[in-house]
Parts: structure tokens; C-alpha cells; sequence
């Protein structure tokens, strides 16, 4: 079994950075295989456009063209052929990034867009029997509001037929003590080994 972990956050000596080895150790405790896309670290593109279809050549770009196009012909940019590659091979699919804005970071909007187009993502729902954990961090925010924002974000995940499990949500990062940023890690880690552990529950 397979978690890939997409991360959206570029210091390592974040708390984000800190969670995702958390939950990496949890899926590990559990006998997972982890496979990671390290957003920042990766360099990764977060514009889709016309380059990202490389044989699609009509002068008006059309995202449904040129990705219909691609499917045909096989000719993905090779970055998001990766990313798509690691997405089929999922159990499960874990998001950690910080709230910035009230949304996800740029670069994993953008993570979204490009590797999930028509033909892959939908109309056959690519995401069909794979679980969805989004871990997120963010200020002073409370976590019921959180929950409201980030349905942007997870609604076309459900659409494509992910099963969104019970959000992982740090709040008041700012202000932790050392006690609970422990105690927030311990229970990523908790989480992560209870999730794979479970899989196959409903």
C-alpha cells in the first residue's frame, strides 16, 4: 500500500515541514510505502498553460482541447506525467500546507490544475476508492471556519471521487508552546497509523 504526500510549504524547519515526516512515520509504522512530491523543493511549475500540451498547436487554447489531445497522443509535459504516475499508484493521498489568505498556497493550487484534466482526473473519476487526508496549519483561525474555507479545495477532489477523511487542522501556530507542538506531531503520527491501519474500513 501507497501514501503519496504532496507538500506545499517551502522551509524545512517549519512546523508543516515537521508534520509531514510525522505522518510519514505513521504510514511507516503501519507498513506503507510513502512516495512524496516536495512542491517547493521539486522547483514545481504551479502555471498551467499552453506549454504543459505540447503538441496542441490551434491558436486559441483550450484546456479541454489541448488535454483531450494529450490523452490521445500520450504527450503530457513530462512533469505532470510524474505527478499523474504517482497519483494512480495512491492508496491514499495526503495534503500538508499552511492556510495563507484563506486558501492553499499557490503552488499547490496550481499542483491541482494541472494534473488533474479532463480524461485523466474526470469523467472516470481517477480518485475512485482512494482516501484524502488534508493537514493543514494556520493562525489564529478557528478550525470550523477553516473547514468552510477548504471546501474549495476538497470539493473537486470529491468530485473526482476521493473520500475526504476527517481534516487534520493545527491551529495558532504562532503561539504554541514546545509541550503542545509535540503534542500536535504525536498525534499526526497517531492519525497517519490509524489511517493506513484502517484502510479498508468504511
Amino acid at each position: 500500500m501507497k501514501a503519496l504526500i504532496v507538500y506545499a510549504h517551502p522551509s524545512e524547519t517549519s512546523l508543516n515541514y515537521a508534520v509531514k515526516e510525522s505522518l510519514k512515520l505513521g504510514f511507516i509504522d503501519a507498513g506503507w510505502e510513502v512516495i512524496e512530491s516536495d512542491l517547493y523543493k521539486m522547483g514545481y511549475k504551479p502555471c498551467l498553460d499552453r506549454h504543459d500540451y505540447p503538441t496542441f498547436t490551434e491558436d486559441a487554447f483550450s484546456i479541454d482541447k489541448a488535454s483531450l489531445k494529450a490523452l490521445e497522443d500520450h504527450t503530457y509535459d513530462r512533469e505532470i506525467e510524474i505527478e499523474m504516475d504517482k497519483i494512480r499508484a495512491a492508496n491514499i493521498i495526503v495534503f500538508q500546507f499552511p492556510v495563507w489568505w484563506q486558501t492553499t498556497p499557490a503552488i499547490l493550487t496550481g499542483w491541482m490544475q494541472r494534473n488533474f484534466p479532463i480524461g485523466f482526473g474526470w469523467p472516470d473519476p481517477v480518485l475512485n476508492g482512494k482516501k484524502i487526508l488534508v493537514s493543514c496549519t494556520a493562525g489564529n483561525n478557528p478550525k470550523e471556519e477553516l473547514e468552510t474555507v477548504l471546501k474549495v479545495f476538497t470539493h473537486p477532489i470529491e468530485f473526482m471521487g476521493g473520500k475526504i477523511l476527517p481534516l487534520l487542522i493545527i491551529t495558532k501556530v504562532n503561539t504554541m508552546t514546545a509541550e503542545e507542538r509535540e503534542s500536535e506531531l504525536t498525534y499526526a503520527r497517531e492519525r497517519a497509523r490509524e489511517v493506513a491501519t484502517n484502510f479498508n474500513e468504511a
